[in-house]
């Protein structure tokens, strides 16, 4: 039975004559060089292939790093959009009272008692809270004066010192 039809046979033997002499022994500059180049082109692929695939792993680690992220971000927003909702319904005396008793929870007795003028030792990260409800469109029925009287250094932290004169209307 004959493997190979007449015109394989040929092609093949015209294939392998390229690496025979003329008088028909093998070439062996010809046999290397051919060896050369295929296993060249074959590590040449294993390269190229191997270093397609790290870069798509990289591009791949990367866009699930960018969706989280923006995950992450999206979550953050829907956090400050909930905060923000929360503030705004809060009436703004009831946040001025909440501020006022997390700094000095006798401030409200007293004013309750009829003072109205007081000197409150915040530390200096609490400043810019009663600044931002002090900016407030009608802080004024609450809070007549915010005068800021001293800033110092301690062991303990910086503070300021304020002097604030509540109206009666916050309690009401």
């Amino acid at each position: 039975m004959k493997l190979l039809s007449n015109t394989v046979q040929r092609r093949v033997n015209m294939f392998l004559s390229l690496f025979q002499t003329a008088s028909g022994s093998w070439h062996t500059p010809s046999i290397l060089t051919a060896v050369g180049w295929l296993l060249g082109s074959v590590v040449s692929g294993i390269i190229i292939i191997t270093q397609l695939a790290a870069q798509r792993a990289e591009r791949t680690k990367t866009f699930a790093q960018e969706q989280q992220r923006l995950e992450e971000l999206k979550d953050a927003r829907a956090k400050i959009n909930e905060l923000e909702k929360k503030t705004k319904l809060t009436p703004l005396n009831k946040r001025i009272i909440t501020y006022l008793n997390e700094i000095d929870s006798h401030v409200l007795s007293a004013l309750r008692s009829g003072t109205t003028k007081f000197e409150i030792e915040l530390e200096s990260h609490q400043l810019p809270d009663l600044k931002r409800l002090y900016a407030e469109d009608s802080t004024h029925k609450y809070i007549s004066s915010l005068k800021v009287t001293e800033a110092y250094l301690r062991l303990s932290g910086s503070y300021t010192q304020i002097q604030l004169e509540l109206m009666p209307t916050l309690l009401q």
